[in-house]
């Protein structure tokens, strides 16, 4: 039985290629990144994305599973439509911005597994879009809106998109614990500063395979608790939970929270439900930094460490300060 195709389609220009496709002969279309698996120890973790084929203009009702690595969830974008290993097209999700609030006030942490052991109502209505377990285990991000409705996230693309920018950034936090051993998470992202902290300036020096825009999130895991707690989570959760399994191959299901505590601006694309009070986020295109103290940026093997100029003048040790509460595409 084949699921109604009422999502319009755009041809991507961008020629996107994930060899770990490449044997998929059929269109198929990104549905859900449903759990992470733990590989070896410093291997970093894959995940399960789920897909639906497209045959005659329909979508397949049969979920295929693919593991993917970490660092390939960038491009695994829910909804772009995959074949031979290639990104063809990718539906057109309505857009939304959304204030919301990432203090724990906020949000709460939910699954439909969770919604039936507490009774409580569903995260979405199914019917809207389908997933392959009507209890499925997946954890969501549900933050309160102010008209009474909630914006649903899942956590594996709030982690994707929200995590800093890199690749590297999201595959060092989820591979390596925080501080605990000689090896850190820690040390994979931060180089020594090579001067002195001072009061008011946060300093960062960033490590080869980083980008620039990842300072905000790192800048914040250094100098603020709150953040550096969400961040070491990740990798103590998915440890943890790989422990308790009898089998290692199960997949986990984990939880991720907002970084930062305080009010932000999230630019989504998804479904509205509710009678449009509520928003399926099956994509976010952006998210709001947050304010706090002066972040100054600098990098591994640059030669200048002066005071912070322009943000577009590149190459510098200390090469600029971010512009705070911006809405950055991602």
């Amino acid at each position: 039985m084949s699921i109604p195709f009422v999502f319009s389609l755009r041809q991507v220009t961008k020629e996107i290629r994930l060899d770990t496709l490449s044997k998929d002969e059929d269109p198929m279309m990104v549905w859900w990144p449903a759990a992470i698996n733990k590989m070896a120890h410093g291997t970093q973790p894959s995940v399960v994305v789920a897909f639906r084929k497209i045959i005659d203009g329909t979508l397949s009702d049969v979920v295929t599973h693919r593991s993917v690595l970490l660092t390939a969830m960038g491009q695994l974008r829910t909804g772009t439509v995959w074949q031979n290993g290639q990104c063809i097209s990718e539906v057109q999700y309505e857009e939304e911005l959304f204030d919301v609030d990432f203090s724990p006030r906020g949000w709460r942490l939910t699954s439909f597994e969770e919604a039936f052991q507490e009774r409580e109502q569903s995260p979405f209505p199914q019917n809207i879009y389908p997933l392959k377990y009507d209890r499925d285990k997946s954890r969501l991000l549900q933050f309160h809106l102010s008209n009474g409705g909630k914006l649903i996230v899942p956590c594996l693309e709030f982690f994707s998109r929200c995590y800093g920018r890199s690749a590297e950034v999201k595959r060092v936090i989820a591979t390596y614990p925080w501080e605990e051993t000689t090896d850190t998470g820690k040390s994979r992202l931060f180089s020594p500063l090579g001067e002195p902290e001072e009061e008011g300036k946060w300093k960062v020096k960033l490590r080869r395979r980083l980008v620039n825009n990842d300072v905000v999130l790192l800048a914040h895991a250094k100098y603020d608790p709150y953040s550096q707690s969400a961040v070491k989570r990740i990798y103590a959760e998915i440890e943890s939970q790989h422990q308790v399994s009898a089998d290692k191959r199960t997949p986990l299901f984990i939880n991720i929270q907002p970084w930062f505590d305080g009010e932000a601006k999230i630019l989504v694309k998804g479904i509205r439900f509710d009678n449009g009070k509520s928003f399926l986020a099956l994509q976010i295109a952006g998210c709001s930094d947050p304010t706090g103290e002066m972040i100054y940026r600098g990098r591994e093997n640059a030669n200048n460490a002066d005071a912070p100029c322009d943000i577009s003048d590149q190459g510098k040790a200390w090469d600029g300060v971010p512009t705070k509460g911006d809405l950055p595409s991602i």
